[in-house]
C-alpha cells in the first residue's frame, strides 16, 4: 500500500497530528455515548460512525492511504442513513451529515498537502474533484436551510376592504370584548405595505428587567394611544406624533410577573348597562381608561387629563384584596387587564402564582360598576351563595380555578365566556375538589346580568399538565346554508394546540370532539387520571405528532445524540404521559401550543390565524424530602406545591449548548379556513438572528420558526401584522396566502400583539406596537413604536 512520505514539515505534522487527535476525541465521544443510546433502545447510528472516526484517526497517524477512503465511505453511509431516517427535510438532515461531511473534506485536503512518497499512487484531480463535490453539498445542506418550508397557498386573492365602512377605535384587548383583533382599514394593503416606515418612537422608561415583561397592546380612541408599563404606568399619546398628552405613575408593586397587557377605555355616555344610573358628581370623567394592577388595584383615569375618577371606589380606586382572605405579595394580581361590558360593567379576574401551594387565591371572577366601582356581583365556583362579597370572616373559596385570559362578551346574548385556568398546583391533582376538577381548563358562559352559569365545556379533564386555557375565544357567527340563520359559534384554542368549535348559546360542539383514551399507568401517589381526553377531531391539530427519537435535534450530530439519550431517559408516551418522579417530556407544552395573544378572525375571509410554539418541557416531580427552598415563577424552575407529596421543576427540553432539542419549525403562524376546518396555510414564525446556542446571537436569518408570544392583528387591506417573534421585527404576510410581504426592524424584540388605527386628524393608517424585548432576551427597552406609510 503506497504511504505518505516521512519527512512532513513541522508544521504539516503539527497540523495532521491535531486533525488525528480531534477525529480520536470525536470518536471516543460517539462511540461511548453512542453504546449509552444503544442501551437505551436507540439508533446504532452514532457508535458506528464513532467508530469509522477512531480509524479515521489512527490510518491518519499512520498516513495511510485508506484514510480517504475509510472517510468517504463513513460520509456515504451517513448520508444514506440520514435520508433513511428523516427523508429530505433540510433541518433534520443538516445535523446529520454536516459533522461527517465536513471531517471527510478535512481529510481529503490534508491528504492534498502532505507530501507522498508515491505520487503516482494518488490522483490530484480526483480529490480536487472530490473535495469540490463535499463543499457543494456543505453549501447546499446549510443553504437549504435558508429556505422557507410550509404549507402554502396559491394567490387567491379577496378584494382589500372592510365588509363595512364603519371605522372603530381599540377599546380593549383585541380592539373589542369580541375579541377580533381585527381592523377594517385598508390604506396600508398588500400593495404598498413595502412603504412602511417608523412614524414615530416613544419611550416609556419603564425598561423590563427583573422579570417583568412588556406585553402591552395599546389603545386609540379618538386620536389618543393610551399605553401601560410593566410597573403599571400609563401614557395617553398623540395618535399621529407620538407626543405625549400625561402620565399616570400607579407605583404599584410586585416581586414577580410584573405584566400589564392592556387597558380599557369607557364612553360612559353610552352606558347600556344602567341607562337610568345616576349620573357620576365627578363630571371630569365622561371618558374614562380602566387600569388593573399588579398589586390588586382596580383604578379608572379621566381618559382626557389622566387624572383618577374620585367618584369611583375610594378616591379612584378600589381594592381586589376585598374578600380574598390572605394574599401574599405576588401570589394573586391581575395582568390581563379588564372586560369592559357595555359601557356599564368591568369585568374583572386574576393571575394565581402557579404551583406554590393548594392554599392559593381564589380564582373568583368578579363585576364592578363603571361609574361608582360597587362590586355588582362575584362567580366564586367553589361556593355558588356566595354572589358578592363573602360574609364576614370568611374568604372567596381558595384554589379554584382561576381565569388569567381575557374573558369574550357577546352583549346580545348577554353571555361572557370565561376561560378557566387550573386549579393550583399543576402538576398534582390528588386533592382537587369535585368543581375544580369539573372547571378547570374550560370555558365557562355566565350571564352577566344575574352571574348565573349557563355552560360550560372542559377542553381537558384533570389537568395535571398545566394546559390552561390561554387565551379569548373568539366569536364567530357560522353562517347558514339556503338563507337559514347563521350560528352563533365560539372558537377556543388552546395550548394543546386543539381547536373547539362551541354553539355559543348551550356550549354544544359544533365540531366532532371525540373521548380519546389516554395513559394512565404508573400515577404519582396519591394521583388520579382521567382515562380519556377531548380531542377536536374534525378540525386541524396546531402541532406536529407524537415525537420519535428521530425528531430530537441538535445544531450538530454531537448534541443530537445527547438530546437522543435523554428522551429516552424520561418518560414519553405522548399526549398526557402522567407526571413522574423519574421525568416526564410534555409535549405540546405549559407555554402552548396557543397561547395568551390568542387568534385573529378575518371575517370578510372567513380565516382564524393564530401563531403557536412547538417546545418540549421537561416536567419532574420532587418528593416532599427533597424539595428546594427557592421558587421559580412557577411556569419554569423549581416550585414547591405545598400540600402535596410532591414539588414540580419544570424547564426546557434543551441540549446542553441551550438550543431546543425537538427539531425545527419550532412556530408557526398558520391560517385555518373556517368554511373548509382545514388549514389554508401554514408558514414558519420567527428566526434564529437575534438568539443562539449558549445565549450568543447567530445572526442567521433562518426561517426555523420560532416560539412566540402575543397575537396576530389582521387588516381589511389583507394583511396579517405580528411582532412576538424571539428575533426584532414587525412582519407583515399576506393573509390570502401566508406569503411574507414586508418586515421592519425593532431596537429589541417584542412579545405583544400590534394595533392599527385610521387617524380622524391626518387620515394615516397607524400600526403601533410596544417593543421592551423578547422573553428570555437580554435586550431590553422601553419602546412605543407607529409605523406608517413613507409619504
Amino acid at each position: 500500500m503506497p504511504a505518505l512520505s516521512s519527512s512532513p514539515t513541522r508544521i504539516q505534522a503539527f497540523v495532521a497530528g491535531l486533525v488525528s487527535f480531534t477525529f480520536l476525541t470525536m470518536g471516543f465521544f460517539l462511540v461511548w455515548f453512542g453504546l449509552e443510546l444503544i442501551d437505551l433502545g436507540g439508533a446504532y447510528y452514532y457508535a458506528l460512525y464513532g467508530v469509522f472516526m477512531i480509524a479515521i484517526a489512527v490510518l491518519l497517524i499512520r498516513r495511510s492511504a485508506m484514510t480517504v477512503k475509510v472517510s468517504v465511505m463513513g460520509a456515504v453511509a451517513t448520508v444514506a442513513w440520514a435520508l433513511w431516517e428523516s427523508g429530505d427535510n433540510a433541518w433534520y438532515l443538516f445535523p446529520r451529515i454536516f459533522a461527517p461531511i465536513a471531517a471527510t473534506l478535512a481529510i481529503v485536503l490534508l491528504h492534498l498537502w502532505l507530501p507522498r512518497t508515491n505520487p503516482k499512487a494518488y490522483s490530484p484531480r480526483t480529490h480536487v474533484a472530490l473535495a469540490a463535490v463535499l463543499v457543494v453539498t456543505l453549501f447546499l445542506s446549510f443553504g437549504s436551510l435558508f429556505l422557507v418550508y410550509g404549507i402554502a397557498k396559491d394567490a387567491n386573492p379577496v378584494a382589500d376592504g372592510p365588509l363595512s365602512d364603519a371605522g372603530q377605535s381599540w377599546t380593549q384587548f383585541a380592539g373589542s370584548n369580541e375579541r377580533f383583533s381585527h381592523v377594517p382599514y385598508s390604506e396600508i394593503n398588500r400593495k404598498n405595505v413595502k412603504h412602511l416606515k417608523v412614524a414615530w418612537m416613544y419611550r416609556t422608561g419603564d425598561i423590563a428587567k427583573d422579570g417583568a415583561e412588556d406585553q402591552n397592546t395599546p389603545l386609540e380612541v379618538n386620536g389618543a394611544v393610551y399605553v401601560c408599563t410593566p410597573s403599571d404606568t400609563v401614557v395617553a399619546l398623540d395618535a399621529d406624533s407620538g407626543l405625549k398628552k400625561w402620565e399616570f405613575r400607579s407605583e404599584a408593586k410586585s416581586p414577580l410577573w410584573q405584566r400589564c397587557r392592556s387597558l380599557a377605555y369607557v364612553d360612559t355616555s353610552k352606558n347600556t348597562f344602567r341607562p337610568t344610573v345616576l349620573e357620576s358628581p365627578d363630571t371630569t370623567c365622561a371618558h374614562r381608561i380602566v387600569l388593573s394592577t399588579i398589586d390588586n388595584r382596580l383604578i379608572e383615569l379621566d381618559a382626557d387629563k389622566g387624572t383618577t375618577c374620585n367618584a369611583f371606589g375610594d378616591a379612584g380606586s378600589v381594592n381586589l384584596k376585598a374578600g380574598m382572605g390572605e394574599v401574599s405579595p405576588g401570589y394573586y394580581m391581575q395582568t390581563s387587564g379588564p372586560t369592559l361590558v357595555e359601557n356599564g360593567m368591568i369585568i374583572i379576574a386574576g393571575w394565581v402564582w402557579d404551583n406554590m401551594s393548594v392554599d392559593e387565591p381564589s380564582g373568583v371572577v368578579r363585576a364592578f360598576d363603571v361609574m361608582d366601582g360597587s362590586l355588582l356581583w362575584a362567580w366564586d365556583l367553589g361556593n355558588a351563595h356566595i354572589d358578592k362579597l363573602p360574609p364576614a370572616g370568611q374568604s372567596y373559596t381558595r384554589g379554584t380555578p382561576n381565569v388569567w385570559a381575557f374573558p369574550t362578551v357577546d352583549e346580545k346574548l348577554g353571555l361572557v365566556f370565561l376561560p378557566t385556568g387550573n386549579s393550583t398546583p399543576d402538576y398534582w391533582g390528588g386533592k382537587r375538589t369535585a368543581a375544580s376538577d369539573e372547571y378547570s381548563s374550560s370555558v365557562v358562559a355566565v350571564d352577566y346580568h344575574t352571574s348565573k352559569e349557563k355552560w360550560h365545556f372542559q377542553t381537558t379533564h384533570h389537568d395535571v399538565w398545566d394546559y390552561d386555557v390561554p387565551a379569548h375565544p373568539n366569536l364567530y357567527d357560522i353562517p347558514g346554508e339556503n338563507g337559514a340563520a347563521d350560528t352563533p359559534a365560539l372558537i377556543q384554542i388552546t395550548k394543546r394546540g386543539e381547536i373547539f368549535i362551541l354553539d355559543r348559546r348551550t356550549g354544544v360542539p359544533l365540531s366532532e370532539v371525540e373521548e380519546k383514551p389516554v395513559p394512565t399507568n404508573d400515577p404519582a401517589q396519591g394521583e388520579r387520571l382521567s382515562t380519556t381526553q377531548p380531542y377536536s377531531v374534525a378540525m386541524p391539530q396546531i402541532r406536529t405528532g407524537k415525537l420519535r427519537e428521530a425528531d430530537m435535534w441538535g445544531m450538530t450530530m454531537f448534541d443530537q445524540l445527547l438530546c437522543r439519550i435523554e428522551f429516552h431517559k424520561y418518560r414519553y408516551q405522548g399526549d398526557f404521559t402522567p407526571p413522574s418522579v423519574q421525568g416526564t417530556l410534555v409535549y405540546p407544552a405549559n407555554l402552548g401550543g396557543m397561547n395568551w395573544g390568542g387568534a385573529s378572525l378575518d371575517k370578510k375571509r372567513q380565516y382564524l390565524i393564530l401563531n403557536d410554539s412547538r417546545i418540549v418541557m421537561l416536567s419532574k416531580l420532587v418528593p416532599r424530602d427533597q424539595t428546594q427552598a427557592n421558587a421559580g415563577d412557577g411556569h419554569t424552575g423549581y416550585a414547591p406545591q405545598i400540600g402535596t407529596p410532591f414539588g414540580v421543576n419544570n424547564s426546557l427540553f434543551s441540549s446542553p449548548l441551550g438550543v431546543p432539542c425537538n427539531a425545527p419549525m419550532l412556530g408557526t403562524l398558520t391560517a385555518v379556513d373556517l368554511r373548509t376546518r382545514k388549514i389554508a396555510w401554514q408558514v414558519p414564525l420567527g428566526t434564529p438572528a437575534d438568539t443562539g446556542p449558549l445565549g450568543l446571537k447567530t445572526h442567521l436569518p433562518m426561517e426555523t420558526g420560532m416560539p412566540s408570544l402575543g397575537g396576530p392583528l389582521t387588516t381589511g387591506g389583507g394583511i396579517t401584522f405580528y411582532s412576538g417573534t424571539l428575533d426584532y421585527y414587525l412582519r407583515a404576510f399576506d393573509t390570502d396566502t401566508g406569503r411574507l410581504l414586508w418586515k421592519g426592524k425593532l431596537p429589541v424584540g417584542g412579545q405583544s400583539t400590534p394595533t392599527s388605527y385610521l387617524s380622524k386628524k391626518s387620515g394615516k393608517q397607524f400600526v403601533v406596537l410596544t417593543a421592551s424585548g423578547s422573553r428570555g432576551s437580554s435586550d431590553r427597552g422601553d419602546y412605543v413604536i407607529a409605523f406608517a406609510l413613507d409619504e
